[in-house]
């Protein structure tokens, strides 16, 4: 079985020995049906489709009802209440709270559209308070006035950010679907890139949700979409938060 992974890229490589190690009784997978360890395949050719439409098909082959699908977060009372203590100081204020930061470089916000973001949205709204969460590591590299950074270090504390957050903007990461699961206003910044599988990830990984604005830049890298794009959506936002 193992010999049969030659056939994948590295992460499906090492994904697909994983399976072969634990020796699940049941194993469902996607578009793998020359692979005898997957007992049970969903052929799913598109590329252009939403993940979630995914996991639909794999509920609906376990007779699960899908048809009120969305995302959950479960969040210790402990850590919502540090968070808590922290955003009172927020309270009868707008808040926003920016993510520039991703896994790779070419995708983070650049210096000039984190500064563009803070001045447009003190433009609007001289008394907003502006968020900004990442790694502690990035974050002491911020050095913008007017902003506070989240003195928090795990994942969850920045989730009770964002839930509590009246405008979320952040690049193509999970905080794209923490907003959505806490359905947050979003301004979310994607590049142009084909995924594992051939998929189409400004699509498939798409914020998918009423509340979510998605801008796409022309190339891979987020920093060259026009600080004047973003800074028309945070307008709109302000707009028909009126």
């Amino acid at each position: 079985d193992l010999r049969m992974s030659r056939g994948l890229g590295d992460v499906y490589k090492r994904q697909y020995m994983f399976i072969c190690l634990i020796n699940a009784k049941h194993v469902l997978g996607f578009n793998k049906s020359k692979f005898k360890r997957y007992s049970v395949n969903i052929e799913y050719p598109f590329t252009d489709i939403h993940v979630t439409d995914r996991y639909k098909k794999a509920l609906a082959l376990m007779a699960l009802p899908a048809d009120n699908y969305h995302y959950a977060l479960d969040v210790p009372e402990d850590i919502r209440n540090e968070v808590s203590h922290f955003l009172a100081a927020t309270q009868n204020r707008r808040l926003v709270v920016v993510n520039p930061f991703t896994a790779s470089t070419e995708r983070d916000m650049s210096e000039l559209q984190l500064k563009s973001v803070v001045e447009k949205v003190k433009s609007r709204d001289a008394n907003a308070a502006i968020l900004i969460i990442g790694p502690p590591d990035r974050l002491k590299d911020i050095n913008i006035q007017g902003v506070d950074k989240s003195p928090f270090k795990t994942f969850l504390h920045a989730v009770v950010c964002v839930e509590n957050a009246d405008l979320v903007i952040s690049p193509d990461t999970s905080w794209v679907h923490v907003a959505c699961a806490f359905d947050r206003n979003l301004i979310a910044l994607y590049g142009e890139s084909i995924i594992l599988g051939g998929l189409i990830n400004n699509k498939v990984w798409a914020p998918n949700y009423p509340k979510a604005v998605q801008i796409i830049a022309q190339g891979k890298k987020i920093s060259s979409i026009p600080v004047e794009q973003i800074n028309l959506e945070i307008d709109r936002y302000f707009d028909s938060a009126l």
